[in-house]
């Protein structure tokens, strides 16, 4: 369960200058604990960040990229794909692509707040993959630009067809059950 680090509200050049382990998010001046470290959220992000780099060598693909949705509030997408490479430690230009990557504590109200930010900086592409089961949901954005919300660019469709295209040894058959 992700929960706040203090009650107590941390300056933003203070959380910007703080090394934490796992990193946190910054929202609204609370430093927030991540979901992280469990193996089928590990495997997704892995395999995605391969995927993106071996089709698309030109993109820059990070995972775990501090990024700054508003004034007020950095996040932390699993994995982002920008266009260039970034001038600075935080991103806060609207990546091309942002994924989150469910784990099994992740509440629907924080996911779409999430999504809502991703959405109102110009995110054009937002994708959410849920490993257990075994499914994602791409939301597409033509021509974003700031302000503009998000519109479901497609449905959820079945995980196994990201699965396919990936090459043969990363398949999630191939370490055996992804959520194993």
């Amino acid at each position: 369960m992700v929960k706040s680090m203090s009650a107590v509200l941390v300056p933003l050049e203070e959380y910007l200058n703080t090394s934490y382990d796992p990193d946190r998010e910054y929202v609204d001046g609370v430093v927030k604990e991540r979901n992280a470290g469990e193996y089928p959220h590990s495997a997704v992000q892995s395999n995605f960040g391969y995927f993106l780099r071996q089709r698309y060598p030109r993109l820059r693909v990070l995972p775990e990229q501090r990024v700054r949705t508003t004034k007020s509030r950095t996040r932390i997408p699993d994995v982002i794909v920008v266009l260039e490479r970034p001038k600075s430690r935080v991103i806060e230009a609207a990546p091309l692509i942002c994924i989150e990557i469910l784990s099994a504590c992740d509440t629907m109200t924080d996911l779409m707040e999430r999504l809502e930010e991703y959405a109102a900086m110009g995110v054009i592409h937002i994708w959410v993959a849920d490993p257990s089961r075994r499914k994602d949901l791409h939301v597409s954005r033509p021509k974003a630009r700031r302000g503009h919300r998000a519109t479901p660019g497609g449905r959820g469709r079945d995980f196994s067809a990201f699965a396919r295209s990936l090459p043969r040894y990363l398949r999630p058959g191939a370490f055996g059950a992804l959520t194993g």
